[in-house]
């Protein structure tokens, strides 16, 4: 099995955003920003779409 690790934050950013924009009413993404800064230590780190889980 595959884990797709950059769709993971993807959707994990997304989920959190809907969250917080219900609850508190705040849209800054700031989940969007924490995701991709996230994905992009995980390249560097060798972590990606090709590794085996």
């Amino acid at each position: 099995m595959e884990l797709d690790i950059v769709g993971l934050a993807g959707a994990c950013s997304y989920a959190l955003d809907c969250i917080e924009a219900e609850l508190v009413h705040v849209t800054n993404k700031h989940s969007n920003r924490v995701a991709c800064i996230s994905a992009r230590i995980a390249r560097a780190l060798g972590i990606g779409r090709t590794d085996p889980a």
